[in-house]
C-alpha cells in the first residue's frame, strides 16, 4: 500500500499539504480561508486518525446515529474521514448497530477496537 500512495504522490495525484493551522487544537470550521479556499481545489480531503476525526466533529458530543451528513455539512468540499474509535465521539453509525454495540460493551467506543470510515459529500 505504501508503495502505491508514494506513486499517486509522485504522480501528483496526491498532494500532501502542510499549514500551521493543521497543529492547532481547533475545529475544522474556524480554518483560515486560505487554507479552505486549497482545500476546495481537491476532489476530495482525507482527514485521518482520531483526533482529526474529532476535529471535524468539533470535539462535541453528538449522537452516534446522527447523520453524518448534518454533523459534517460545513465541508465545502468532499470529505474521506477514517479513523479507529478512542473515545466516545462519533456520528453516522446506524442506530442498530450502536443498540448492538451497547450491549455488548457499553464503553465500546474507546478502545480502538471498532474503526469508521465516512464519506461526505456537499
Amino acid at each position: 500500500m505504501a508503495k502505491m500512495w508514494k506513486e499517486l504522490i509522485n504522480a501528483q495525484k496526491w498532494k500532501i499539504r502542510d499549514d500551521i493551522y493543521w497543529n492547532m487544537p481547533l475545529p475544522y470550521w474556524v480554518m483560515s480561508t486560505s487554507l479552505l479556499d486549497e482545500l476546495k481545489q481537491s476532489n476530495f480531503v482525507c482527514f485521518k486518525g482520531d483526533a482529526n476525526y474529532r476535529r471535524c466533529l468539533g470535539d462535541l458530543n453528538f449522537n452516534f446515529s446522527e447523520p453524518h451528513k448534518n454533523v459534517l455539512g460545513y465541508f465545502p468540499f468532499r470529505v474521506i474521514a477514517l479513523r479507529c474509535l478512542k473515545s466516545p465521539l462519533c456520528c453516522g453509525v446506524e442506530k442498530s448497530i450502536v443498540e448492538e454495540l451497547n450491549k455488548r460493551s457499553s464503553d465500546w467506543s474507546n478502545y480502538g477496537e471498532y474503526a469508521i470510515l465516512q464519506y461526505f459529500s456537499p
